[in-house]
């Protein structure tokens, strides 16, 4: 009873909705905002279509609820709208073959995907009706290629790129011959590293390393033979190329570990006219794009036609070009060389990093023990891009360096990078408010390490702090009131005077407490160290640091009476390490 009432509500609502639609157009816009906004009255919107598909023509109304299925991964359910569709005598469009393919590309059930959208594709091929173009054959092959079904996607690749089932005899097969495009060639080079990656386990559940290593050798052999298909055809003028189908190559050559990152390289000088700085004696000088840059594999000439022309320019170097060079450069552990890439880029050729370029960029520079780039490519990033994460490395780069007599300077460059950012007022999108503690604990730990190093190296016995109190009052002095900052913004003052770990009311707080005693410790050590040598400093700045020496160690002990109760609480604070360690050391 209670289905049946529901059914008439809908019927009715329906009903009312359409009084007031009189053509396709606004029934397709009620339909596409009604999903958008509403996405749990799909059943109201599916009789809507239904019943006005009775007078009108609504294949876009149909598209919008085909989409709306397969965005929520139903596939299933998305090829019987389609059917449903045809039923009713709503002819599918191009536009509809290209939702589906696409929406078949982002479900789980990839096997069922692919058979689908091969399905469908033959379908149109065959059909009276919407042929399939370029746009289409692309979409599909998205969909091999997510699935790592490299069979079915070089068999239709053949079909229809080439002579076709027929070997090309019929007129109807050259006419319908499609010209492939820069997506064309990136989808078939992403399907051959999907398949590569994801290799089929043995009899016993897995893969052996020689299977791996086996399918990637095979997997860069057949991506060179389609990387030469793709340098004829824009040598020829016929195919545009573009940073997407240079970095799906380059990222498949990454995987040959013998040759593959400096034939990254070599690519990237000769699709985009990105110089050389791998290797000695290399300059800055730019490859103009009639340049020979490689002995076997020289630029495209230029093309007498405009359109030719236009066709085989070098493509542009964007984020993901970026991300491919100190990939790379990681790989061969070439820092100096990333350092001059990175400029060149970004300088030279308007590329804008990211978040996520900048760390890979600052962990590249941790990889090589260069504090002093570190430091001086951070002070240029914008306050969009900072991050603690971002601090902890480019610090941690100093832990590394130690050796250097310049590295104290550098982590204080960082410092104050990082308090700029802080004391801009920036948004909370871009850039952090709050100092980072656990940033200012590695700064105040640079120093003191980079004296146990030089004490070692000279034969000398290092104790506590290892500086002298004259800069240890000025690692106090500057860390002082980023600290007081970092702490009233962990609730830390106001737990200390309550002693209520209540105040503490997720995990997430408790570590933030927690890195702000760690720096409260840090800080007690250096107070406590200038306290001991007194006298070497005027009677003012004493009787502050005592003062602020004797705050930190009320603070710590409260919190380490606290801290079983709150350990209880939230759980055991784990040491974390000072950076993600990158994938080679």
């Amino acid at each position: 009873m209670t289905g049946e009432k529901t059914s008439r509500k809908l019927r009715h609502a329906v009903k009312k909705h359409l009084e007031h639609m009189h053509n396709s157009f606004t029934i397709a816009k009620h339909v596409e905002r009604t999903l958008r906004k509403n996405p749990e009255r799909f059943e109201e919107t599916l009789l809507l279509v239904q019943t006005a598909s009775k007078d009108h023509g609504c294949t876009v109304a149909w598209n919008h609820l085909i989409d709306h299925q397969l965005q929520s991964q139903r596939l299933r359910a998305a090829v019987r709208l389609f059917n449903d569709m045809k039923k009713r005598s709503q002819r599918p469009d191009a536009h509809t073959y290209t939702v589906l393919f696409r929406g078949f590309a982002l479900s789980p059930h990839r096997e069922l995907a692919v058979a689908e959208a091969v399905r469908l594709f033959r379908g149109m091929r065959r059909q009276p009706g919407v042929k399939p173009n370029i746009i289409h054959l692309n979409a599909v092959l998205h969909v091999c290629a997510r699935a790592g079904d490299i069979d079915t996607m070089f068999a239709l690749v053949d079909e229809v790129l080439h002579d076709g089932a027929d070997g090309g005899r019929s007129a109807a097969n050259k006419k319908d011959k499609l010209v492939p495009t820069a997506q064309t060639y990136t989808a078939i080079l992403q399907g051959l590293r999907s398949w590569a990656l994801a290799p089929e386990a043995d009899a016993e559940g897995s893969s052996s390393p020689a299977d791996v290593d086996g399918r990637t050798e095979e997997m860069v052999e057949h991506s060179r033979a389609v990387w030469e298909e793709v340098l004829r055809s824009w040598r020829g003028g016929s195919l545009a190329l573009d940073e997407q189908l240079a970095g799906a190559m380059g990222r498949n050559l990454l995987l040959d570990k013998k040759t593959g990152p400096r034939d990254v390289l070599v690519l990237l000088e000769q699709t985009m006219g990105i110089p050389r700085f791998d290797t000695q004696g290399s300059t800055r000088t730019k490859t103009k794009p009639d340049q020979e840059t490689d002995n076997n594999q020289p630029p495209p000439p230029a093309a007498s036609k405009s359109r030719k022309k236009a066709a085989s320019e070098p493509a542009k170097p964007g984020l993901n070009t970026l991300s491919l060079v100190l990939a790379t450069l990681a790989e061969m552990r070439f820092v100096t060389a990333a350092v001059k890439y990175w400029d060149y880029l970004v300088r030279d050729r308007g590329v804008e990093p990211d978040d996520k370029l900048w760390e890979q960029m600052i962990r590249l520079l941790h990889l090589g023990r260069s504090s002093a780039e570190t430091a001086r490519l951070l002070a240029t990033a914008p306050p969009t891009v900072q991050s603690p994460y971002l601090f902890r490395t480019a610090l941690s780069a100093c832990f590394r360096d130690l050796r250097n007599p310049n590295v104290v300077d550098n982590a204080s460059t960082i410092v104050d990078v990082m308090l700029r950012g802080a004391g801009a007022g920036v948004g909370e999108s871009g850039g952090h408010r709050v100092p980072d503690a656990k940033a200012l604990w590695m700064y105040l730990e640079v120093p003191q390490r980079r004296a146990r190093v030089e004490a070692s190296l000279n034969g000398n016995n290092a104790t506590e702090t290892g500086v002298d109190v004259g800069q240890s009052v000025e690692l106090v002095n500057r860390v002082w009131e980023p600290y007081c900052r970092a702490s009233k913004a962990a609730l830390f003052p106001q737990l200390v005077e309550a002693r209520n770990p209540r105040l503490i009311k997720n995990a997430k707080m408790y570590g933030a407490v927690c890195e702000v005693v760690e720096l409260a410790r840090e800080l007690l050590s250096l107070t406590a160290h200038i306290a001991r040598a007194g006298y070497k400093i005027d009677t003012k700045t004493r009787r502050v640091m005592e003062k602020r020496r004797d705050s930190f160690n009320r603070e710590v002990v409260i919190f380490t009476e606290l801290r079983e109760e709150l350990e209880d609480m939230w759980g055991k604070k784990e040491e974390e390490s000072d950076v993600k360690e990158p994938t080679r050391e």
